[in-house]
């Protein structure tokens, strides 16, 4: 009997290609199900990071000239030169300190890191590094300086992260010691100005008070210095963030406490320093890379025996010793 048109199907009736093609409609509605489930929960996922802090090392430049610092940068009007507080990355009370040691903490790179902090100012980092040469002190040191650069009026100010000396390096009685700090940026607290991030790394003598005769290394705890319209101030409790940006190293090729961690436990892996650390930066990790290559390329790598370490290759100084940058 022929349906009349625009007459509807009885409602108990099936198509039959949906009575062969069940399990394949509910197996689709199952994975819909899914999909949506994972949806849902990647876009309740905390996004990736997408304005990461951009960090320049060509911009400024650091000028020395008859113990007088200065700043060169570009500008649409040209090249301009500013000058600097000699007591901002020289202070006369510590270096007194350093009346005749045979290197100097204040031996500056020219080459001056720089990022934009969020208020329209620059932050910029001043590094500086030196080291004996010969002698068995195995004497170095050096400073890191945070100035704060406003493009509008072309001034500078003090940063207020005064740390003194931020990596050495010394050998009394057969005993090393080590310093190294390591800089991070990030907004830790949200504010749309970047903060700076501290971590320091040591390395000591044996402590003989407690019967130990093992040199010991410890990685501190992390802390911010976030910034406020007067400078950076130092927050006691800080906590990790996953976008953080690393300021790399000013003209080395490794840190003080690479060079002794190396020279005492034969290898740049820093887990095997006595405790592991919380944070391995992106540097060590290409050394430890290059490290695990050439060990795996050697004879003895592919024996499974470990070779016995060669002597460290010095960090590089900035520049030769009592040659200052022009």
């Amino acid at each position: 009997m022929c349906q009349k048109p625009g007459r509807q199907p009885p409602v108990d009736s099936t198509p039959m290609i949906f009575k062969h093609r069940f399990p394949l409609v509910l197996v689709a509605f199952l994975l819909g199900v899914q999909f949506s489930a994972s949806f849902e929960a990647w876009a309740q996922a905390k996004p990736p990071a997408k304005n990461r802090p951009k960090i320049s090392t060509d911009q400024f430049t650091l000028l020395r000239e008859n113990e007088q610092y200065s700043l060169s940068f570009r500008s649409p009007e040209g090249t301009q030169s500013i000058p600097i507080s000699t007591e901002w990355l020289a202070p006369p009370e510590e270096l007194a300190q350093e009346e005749g040691q045979p290197f100097s903490s204040i031996l500056y790179s020219k080459h001056v890191t720089s990022f934009p902090i969020g208020n329209g100012e620059i932050a910029l980092h001043f590094s500086s590094f030196d080291m004996m040469t010969e002698g068995s002190m195995m004497g170095a040191g050096g400073r890191d300086v945070f100035l704060i650069f406003n493009p509008a009026d072309t001034s500078l100010r003090p940063g207020l992260i005064n740390l003194g000396i931020t990596k050495e390096r010394a050998r009394e009685g057969g005993c090393f010691h080590a310093l190294m700090t390591h800089f991070l940026i990030a907004d830790a607290n949200a504010d749309g100005n970047l903060d700076v991030g501290i971590v320091k790394e040591e390395i000591d003598c044996p402590d003989e008070e407690d019967g130990s005769n093992r040199p010991s290394y410890e990685q501190h705890v992390l802390h911010w210095y976030l910034f406020t319209p007067e400078g950076w101030k130092k927050e006691e409790e800080s906590s990790w963030t996953d976008d953080y940006v690393e300021l790399p190293l000013v003209e080395v090729s490794l840190s003080p406490v690479d060079f002794v961690g190396l020279f005492l436990w034969g290898t740049f892996d820093s887990s095997k320093w006595m405790s592991p650390p919380t944070y391995t930066p992106a540097y060590r990790k290409k050394l430890l890379q290059e490290e695990r290559r050439k060990s795996s390329a050697s004879p003895a790598g592919s024996s499974g025996v470990r070779p016995k370490a060669k002597p460290p290759v010095p960090e590089q100084p900035i520049s030769k010793p009592n040659q200052q940058p022009q």
